[in-house]
């Protein structure tokens, strides 16, 4: 887990307070992170609140002419959970599941008029509006369809929607909690935050498994494909020519030209190679032999 504030458009660790003004990157392998952020590895619930409360004590606080105890900044929860198949599992491949926890808290957007701020807290106030409405641009691009349509979306226009850009457009649930007042004076916020919350409801992401496969692992999965559809071959000599180019390509592996090689495969090859497989698994006292070719299957009988 880790703990992170963006306070004036700047990265500062919670775990670890003398990190400061930590800077954004993005890699294949990690994605988008923060680099040099401190990573805890906790195993219960008591642990995380421990380091919640001891980075609680050190985000910026201040005091305005609405709130005694104005959050001055925005700040993101992470947690990771790795989970690794069990090894004695008939499914286990060796691949490892993650998934990412995000828990934002961002702070309220400010009118100086009604907050009294002047000096330091005017300038935190600034920096924080201007976070909140680049989050609303990119929801609002986000639910007109902006980005599966090729267009831009600004998440790099603040460091939150950056940091947030997986969670936000990507591979992601996403649930928003929107704080509301029916107070008359805060009319003008309350349905700001009303109309932020309706754009975000429109936003639709693409979820999908996150799975990290190392060559063995790969190599185990498909040897299990391969054997399941072997079994499969022996319960129903007739296979489609779809099926059978996929067992061709599956099995079409060099060891001197690496893992994962593949070459164009014929339709004559590929019959030849369903041929070599049904022979190996074939029942016993019986030949295979093709009687019907077409474009799309072919028709494998046994004979005794």
């Amino acid at each position: 887990m880790s703990y992170m504030e963006i306070y004036n458009e700047e990265i500062n660790d919670l775990l670890a307070p003398e990190h400061r003004k930590l800077q954004i990157h993005e890699s294949i392998e990690r994605g988008i992170f923060v680099a040099g952020l401190k990573e805890e590895i906790v195993s219960s619930p008591k642990q995380v609140l421990e380091f919640m409360d001891f980075g609680e004590a050190h985000r910026h606080i201040g005091e305005t002419n609405m709130n005694l105890h104005s959050s001055r900044s925005h700040t993101i929860f992470r947690m990771s959970r790795d989970k690794v198949e069990d090894d004695h599992a008939e499914s286990s491949c060796d691949a490892v599941r993650v998934s990412v926890l995000n828990l934002v808290d961002l702070a309220g957007s400010e009118r100086a008029a009604k907050t009294g701020a002047e000096g330091v807290r005017l300038k935190e106030g600034s920096h924080i509006n201007k976070s909140l409405m680049t989050l609303g641009t990119v929801i609002k691009k986000l639910s007109e369809g902006a980005e599966s349509q090729g267009g831009h979306v600004p998440y790099r226009d603040s460091k939150l929607t950056r940091i947030l850009q997986p969670a936000l457009g990507g591979n992601a649930n996403t649930a928003i909690i929107c704080n509301i007042t029916l107070a008359q004076i805060h009319a003008d916020e309350t349905k700001s935050s009303l109309q932020f919350a309706s754009r975000a409801l429109r936003v639709t992401n693409c979820v999908h498994v996150n799975e990290i496969l190392t060559d063995a692992a790969l190599l185990k999965r498909q040897k299990k494909e391969i054997e399941e559809l072997r079994a499969k071959l022996q319960v129903y000599p007739s296979c489609s020519i779809k099926t059978v180019q996929f067992i061709r390509i599956k099995m079409n592996y060099n060891p001197n030209e690496g893992c994962g090689s593949k070459k164009p495969v014929s339709k004559e090859v590929v019959v030849e190679e369903l041929l070599e497989v049904i022979k190996s698994t074939k029942p016993d006292n019986f030949t295979p032999r093709v009687v019907e070719k077409k474009d799309d299957y072919i028709r494998v009988e046994y004979e005794r």
